[in-house]
């Protein structure tokens, strides 16, 4: 951890195939607890809400009846930007655009500075950097603050703080002295290391947060001292001191406990996350090929679950897409928990899409019989897969052809087939037909 710690700390079955049609994806599908009134928390009974952004509105819908609800206009940025828009089980409404915050609080909007009202500590610079997060729970704003610290020259102060809707500070969650350092990723050169970051899953908050920030550790490099005279050299224009202590990557868990306080619980290295389960304990991770600038590939994104006893690794299988004429590959752009956590359920696509013809390697030749079955292996997809999180194998249940936007229950998944949204329970196969369609392209996120 950092050099300094400051602020509280506390202690304490069979496999199913289905066929379905890829259309452009506009839906943002959300587990929610009431339409977009204002209403209170539902009982865990109450049946999940899809929201379904269109343009400039967005619209609830029940997944048990798929009724419509009362739409909500949402601002320009959310059109354009949908993954930035937070919306939790009460439909109230969290999107950042610059220096402000557009807040929907189930009844009236409105847009205000991105800055806590903060009477209980001293206030953060207005050039603070700051990322925020919307809470679950109706009643609850998160943000974590980046600025320089007091009589600490060069080091950055960083510090986590919840309030309530009207950004007024409730605790302090952590903080610490940051000290400056570097990163280099090996091809483009030497950076200042990345401001902290807080995630959750949709940007919701419910029972755990993430904290992704980069400091020096005591395994990174420390470059010989005074190496400022390369500073001024035209190669190094623009990238920090040379003489900066290396820094790397870290996630910190926090997880609220029995009396509403924080819990600062499991560290990681830097990870990419897509999905989360039980307080944090249960976490799906992307894994992105990497390849150096020399490397001519694709390769194939693989996802694992992460938790506190082990990490498994879910369809990391590439074999169907390799060639040695061709290029293409994999992407896995979504991935989410069931609600229990006993099953994880991932969309792969392909690279290229299926209508255009892989790239020849270099060294490659045109083949048209390999050319033919990677053809039909792309044709496949979009593909939609679900697996069991306790012992991950082959997949209980593949989809073609559609991709995934979320879960409505323990065992039902909802899928976009020919435009229109549909329910298939993952046991037995049973569909659930909707006449809500979908054409605009936006981000989909599941919130518990």
């Amino acid at each position: 951890m950092p050099d300094e710690q400051r602020g509280p700390r506390p202690q304490g079955a069979p496999q199913l195939m289905l066929h379905c049609w890829l259309c452009a994806l506009g839906v943002a599908w959300l587990l929610s607890a009431a339409s977009a009134n204002g209403a209170p928390p539902p009982s865990p009974a109450s049946p999940p809400t899809l929201w379904v952004i269109d343009r400039e509105r967005a619209t609830p819908y029940r997944l048990d009846t798929f009724r419509p609800g009362p739409a909500v206009t949402i601002p320009d940025g959310a059109m354009t930007y949908p993954e930035e828009l937070a919306i939790n089980r009460r439909g109230q409404m969290l999107f950042k655009g610059g220096a402000t915050l557009w807040l929907w609080d189930g009844a009236t909007a409105a847009t205000v500075p991105a800055t806590p009202d903060d009477s209980l500590n001293l206030p953060a610079p207005p050039g603070a950097f700051r990322s925020w997060l919307l809470g679950n729970d109706g009643a609850s704003l998160f943000v974590v603050e980046t600025f320089a610290a007091s009589g600490r020259p060069g080091t950055n102060q960083v510090r986590v703080l919840e309030t309530d809707l009207q950004r007024r500070s409730r605790r302090i969650v952590f903080s610490y002295v940051r000290l400056p350092c570097q990163y280099t990723d090996g091809i483009s050169g030497y950076f200042e290391c990345p401001e902290p970051d807080l995630w959750a899953p949709g940007g919701l908050v419910s029972e755990f947060m993430v904290l992704s920030h980069w400091y020096h550790d005591v395994t990174d490099y420390v470059p010989e001292p005074d190496s400022s005279e390369q500073d001024s050299d035209e190669e190094y224009s623009g990238e920090p001191p040379r003489d900066w202590p290396h820094g790397s990557g870290h996630e910190l868990v926090f997880r609220r406990d029995a009396s509403g306080d924080w819990d600062e619980g499991s560290a990681f290295e830097s990870s990419t996350w897509m999905d989360g389960a039980a307080r944090g304990a249960m976490l799906l991770r992307l894994e992105e090929p990497y390849f150096d600038g020399d490397t001519e590939e694709v390769g194939c994104d693989s996802v694992l679950i992460v938790t506190n006893a082990n990490t498994a690794t879910l369809n990391s299988s590439c074999l169907a897409l390799t060639s040695s004429n061709y290029l293409l590959g994999r992407r896995i752009p979504r991935a989410l928990l069931s609600p229990d956590g006993r099953y994880a359920a991932l969309t792969s696509v392909g690279v290229p899409g299926p209508n255009a013809t892989p790239a020849l390697r270099e060294a490659g030749h045109a083949d048209s019989l390999e050319l033919a079955r990677l053809r039909r292996t792309l044709a496949e997809l979009p593909a939609t897969e679900v697996f069991a999180t306790r012992a991950p194998g082959a997949p209980l249940l593949r989809l073609l052809h559609c991709e995934l936007v979320g879960w409505s229950s323990d065992r039902e998944i909802v899928v976009l087939e020919q435009g229109k949204i549909v329910a298939v329970d993952i046991v037995s196969g049973k569909r659930r037909e909707s006449s809500i369609t979908s054409s605009s392209a936006v981000f989909t996120r599941v919130v518990r």
